[in-house]
């Protein structure tokens, strides 16, 4: 099979593209540049890399994306639309993702039970206002370590 793997400037896909090709797969791999406009020098010799992956869509069989930070998801989007077969998130499922709350909401109208939410802020403001005692900075992974223990104790200091 011929798999374009589409990956952010994080270059988390090697190990993946590895698997693909010991599996037997053709492989093609686009990196993203960094801020700095650099690309990566992982997986240089190993994995056959790609400057760009739009002239690739065509000639894969599997598009498979590695994470929701790539700013190109929107027009991932687009190639699903026409049915390209991707595997991974477009722009509006990193959405979801990224913001917890909206995802619950489309799974609870979808009928789907979830967990109730509490915000990472929601949790360190409980953890601290918890451990009251600890006065300086320094010792907040002791705060932390007691609010986790408090948490095991009382979950319902959880729920919001």
């Amino acid at each position: 099979m011929k798999i374009l793997v589409v990956d952010s400037y994080c270059a988390l896909g090697l190990d993946t593209c590895l698997r693909f090709i010991n599996y037997g797969h053709e492989v093609k791999w686009f990196i993203d540049k960094d801020e700095d406009g650099k690309t990566t020098t992982v997986g240089d010799g190993l994995v056959d890399k790609v400057k760009d992956w739009k002239p690739w869509m065509n000639w894969a069989e599997l598009i498979f994306l590695t994470d929701n930070i790539s700013p190109f998801l929107k027009d991932i989007r687009k190639y699903r639309e026409k049915g390209y077969p991707i595997f991974g998130g477009d722009d509006l499922t990193a959405k979801c993702e990224l913001d917890r709350n909206l995802g619950q909401d489309i799974f609870k109208k979808a009928g789907i039970k979830t967990m109730d939410y509490v915000g990472h802020l929601q949790v360190l403001m409980t953890a601290l206002s918890i451990s009251w005692r600890i006065r300086v900075v320094g010792y907040l992974s002791l705060a932390v370590q007691k609010s986790i223990n408090l948490f095991h104790m009382f979950p319902s200091l959880l729920v919001t």
